[in-house]
């Protein structure tokens, strides 16, 4: 990596603000802004782009001027992992910026292995990637993108033969279309799997089948695999947790429970909250974000396997009575739901305010608290329960769609009465982050006080089992 690039990778680290500038011999480097520039041009919008443009600028030339990789490679390197997570941080504005939309054009391009010129010689390749993250799924099945020399095509795995990028696209949907679709009706007309482009809706199935077939490096076991993507850095949203069942033969299935895409205001501002419908996915394509993975695998017996196959296929023919709601029915419990069929039994509830507050401020509340009188505690506990439960039935909490009404399902909110609104226990839900980040954590530093690691690999505390 670059000296430029690993400044611009520890300037994002510790969250400083930064530009480029030339140094007298010549060299592009870092410079972090000192304070009095930062209150000087704190809403001077043309400083910014300007600022931004030009590290995006001198970004792109880092970029092409790195050696080609192969597809599984470009995924790993940390070179262009920096430029991501450069670009991630941008707000709409900044990444219409010229420089900065190359800038993104040359990172896609590196890391799909192309050169950028490929791009306006297939029309929608480029979105379609892009959205899809694309190099991901080529990188896991270990898939290439051929270019032919001549007109710039590309050429994909299409359902087992590689066709070009033209009679791929006229035979699939790209992306779901919002303004068609019903918000709460979700499809999308394709997938990739070890065949390539396969035209088929992954939310269309009934019978549970592998998304993915390898040399199995856990034995000669079932395995239980809690699967969460989630950052270790605070936020908000984002996070997802779904199931991978594993078979001695190296079958990998994967399932995950779903809410509406957020297509409308009432999704993301009005009532987020309220109870909606649920859908399951298979497979589950949070496996191929960018976002990172932490799992949680653990051998079950093969009668097990199949009642919790069984049992998913069972949920998904009466798809209808299913919901999603985050306090109460959201994808970590489905998980856990499933979990429960084999006898595992994770804690995975815990305070809405662990999850949505930073590490670092709860260190200081634990801290501080400790010094303070038992009253103080309560005192506080019984504000933030009333405040979080005001604000959750403004969000939506005591509101069920109408579409659950109309089908007959009994489904209740959260929020049901007055009194529920000074009731702490509504306040606790099943986080994703808190199975992938904590309970991760701790397992693992059981298993490590336990004996060999092929024993203890796949094994669980007496307390995240289900007593018989």
């Amino acid at each position: 990596m670059s000296p430029f690039l690993s400044n611009i990778g520890s300037a994002l680290a510790h969250e400083n603000s930064f530009s480029a500038s030339k140094s007298k011999t010549g060299e592009w480097r870092v410079k972090r802004r000192s304070l009095w520039n930062r209150f000087f041009f704190w809403k001077d919008r043309d400083y910014h782009l300007k600022r931004i443009g030009q590290i995006a600028k001198v970004l792109n030339q880092e970029i092409r001027d790195l050696p080609r990789m192969k597809i599984s490679a470009a995924v790993k390197d940390d070179s262009l992992k920096v430029a991501r997570k450069f670009l991630r941080s941008l707000n709409p504005q900044q990444l219409s910026e010229p420089h900065v939309s190359d800038c993104c054009r040359q990172l896609l391009a590196a890391k799909l292995g192309v050169e950028v010129g490929v791009f306006s010689a297939n029309p929608e390749f480029e979105e379609f990637a892009l959205k899809s993250h694309l190099e991901r799924y080529l990188s896991d099945y270990d898939h290439e993108i051929r270019v032919n020399p001549e007109n710039q095509q590309i050429s994909l795995m299409f359902e087992g033969k590689y066709q070009t990028w033209e009679v791929i696209k006229d035979q699939i949907d790209l992306l779901p279309l919002p303004g068609k679709n019903h918000p709460d009706n979700p499809r999308q007309m394709w997938l990739y799997g070890q065949n390539g482009v396969q035209k088929r809706d992954m939310y269309a199935w009934t019978k549970l089948t592998p998304y993915k077939v390898v040399k199995p490096d856990w034995g000669n076991r079932y395995l239980f695999e809690f699967t969460v993507c989630c950052n270790p850095s605070f936020g908000l949203n984002g996070d997802h947790s779904w199931l991978e069942l594993k078979t001695p033969q190296g079958e990998i299935y994967s399932v995950g429970l779903y809410r509406p895409g957020k297509t409308r205001s009432i999704d993301t501002f009005h009532t987020p909250l309220r109870v909606k419908k649920g859908y399951l996915m298979s497979p589950d394509v949070s496996v191929w974000w960018p976002t990172p993975i932490h799992r949680i695998p653990v051998e079950i017996t093969k009668e097990q396997f199949e009642k919790i196959k069984t049992s998913i296929e069972s949920d998904k023919m009466n798809e209808e009575n299913r919901h999603f709601q985050l306090f109460n029915g959201n994808c970590q419990e489905y998980v856990n739901e499933k979990a429960k069929i084999a006898g595992i039994d994770l804690k995975t509830s815990t305070f809405v305010l662990r999850n949505i507050t930073p590490i670092k401020w709860q260190k200081i509340y634990d801290k501080t608290m400790r010094y303070l009188p038992k009253l103080v505690h309560k005192i506080f506990y019984i504000s933030a329960t009333i405040f979080l439960n005001i604000l959750h039935w403004i969000l939506g909490g005591s509101i069920v769609d109408k579409d659950l009404k109309v089908k007959g399902v009994e489904v209740k909110p959260l929020i049901r009465s007055f009194r529920d609104l000074f009731n702490p226990q509504k306040l606790y839900f099943h986080p994703p982050r808190y199975t992938g980040l904590i309970l991760k954590k701790e397992i693992e530093e059981w298993r490590m006080q336990e004996g060999p690691e092929s024993s203890r690999r796949y094994r669980l505390p007496s307390e995240c089992l289900m007593s018989s």
